[in-house]
């Protein structure tokens, strides 16, 4: 179990290092709450071992697992405005903290960032064009 909760630490800090410093400073802030409220990281762990299964070295789909992981959050700070939920993670919604605008903001930025990760490995293109339609496919269901 030592190994899931060092795992998912080190995912929890590239997630971070992905993620801009930039102004505006409301929105950047709300990139970057319900990413840093943690979560079990499963995309990552999912793909790495994946990765592993089919003879590859587990690190290179990290940054893979991390551009699913985030495109996950966009996708549940979208759906938190739809549904108009309160609460995520036991924490206000990020619309509920920063306001409905600044949210879907967030979840964009996000989204545009999981393409600019997968865009941004040393995989084949044909990997790279499969890792973006599979983006494409989360954002639609």
């Amino acid at each position: 179990m030592d190994f899931l909760k060092d795992f998912t630490e080190k995912i929890n800090g590239e997630i971070m290092g992905y993620l801009p410093e930039n102004e505006p400073a409301k929105l950047y802030e709300a990139v970057k709450y319900l990413p840093a409220a943690g979560g079990k990281r499963l995309r990552p762990i999912m793909a790495m071992l994946a990765c592993e299964a089919a003879g590859g070295n587990g690190e290179n789909a990290i940054p893979f697992g991390i551009a699913l992981e985030i495109t996950h959050t966009f996708t549940l700070i979208h759906d938190d405005i739809m549904d108009r939920d309160e609460e995520r993670r036991g924490m206000p919604a990020v619309h509920k903290k920063f306001g409905e605008a600044t949210a879907i903001l967030a979840g964009d930025a996000l989204f545009a960032k999981a393409f600019e990760i997968a865009a941004g490995t040393d995989a084949s293109p044909e990997v790279v064009k499969t890792l973006v339609r599979n983006l494409a496919a989360m954002s639609r269901e």
